[in-house]
């Protein structure tokens, strides 16, 4: 991660992490690519993706549920 939540200062970035970085998301957008233009796999990872957020979709609504609940109170 490159920043810390609630700090003044950035960390900084080594230039072999930025190498990295950008070698991976060249890596990334190339099987991307592929998978877009494979009707197949594109139509399968969409699914997949559909199912994966209607999960937790689900999952985010439990909040409200769980904190809705009233407090118990130990015995004496």
């Amino acid at each position: 991660m490159a920043t810390k939540k609630g700090s003044a200062a950035p960390m900084t970035i080594s230039s072999d992490e930025k190498r990295w970085r950008a070698q991976s998301d060249a890596d990334t957008l190339a099987r991307a690519q592929e998978i877009m233009q494979d009707r197949s796999r594109h139509i399968a990872a969409k699914s997949h993706a559909a199912k994966e957020a209607k999960r937790y979709s689900s999952v985010a609504g439990t909040e409200r549920k769980v904190a809705a609940k009233t407090p118990t109170r130990g015995r004496k």
